[in-house]
């Protein structure tokens, strides 16, 4: 994974909302079309990007099975419940997906997004990442 280091420390998703996910061969896109934190040495929010995605590159050959890489989850009244990845991508296209944190892990190469819809806490893991990067619009 070359880029997963050098992106862990230059953006921030911490109150950016995702407009739209779109699964495409065997990358999952994240479309912020509000941009997101460009963060300082000190790993503080210091500016606010342009239009941009995040793009994950998935370590899978079969384009069709890329959902087997993100796991979700909605914690909603103290209640647990696993959601699919194709009705999910639904619901953030309606509502929109607030991230309130994320988190990476080079060891496991593995993303994981924690946020909202609505009053509904969603947690997004997408293991077995190849390679991570933002495009800027």
């Amino acid at each position: 994974m070359e880029q997963f280091y050098e992106y862990l420390y230059e953006y921030g998703l911490h109150d950016c909302r995702i407009d739209d996910i779109i699964c495409a061969n065997t990358k999952i896109i994240f479309n912020f079309n509000s941009g997101v934190y460009k963060l300082n040495s000190f790993g503080k929010e210091f500016q606010l990007t342009n239009n941009c995605s995040m793009i994950i590159e998935i370590d899978e050959t079969d384009s069709k099975k890329i959902c087997n890489h993100i796991d979700i989850i909605q914690i909603f009244k103290k209640k647990v419940y696993e959601i699919d990845c194709h009705d999910f991508i639904n619901r953030v296209r309606l509502f929109k997906f607030c991230v309130d944190m994320n988190y990476y892990s080079y060891f496991c190469n593995t993303v994981l997004l924690k946020g909202y819809i609505n009053n509904e806490q969603y947690e997004i893991t997408v293991s077995e990442v190849k390679n991570i990067y933002f495009k800027f619009i």
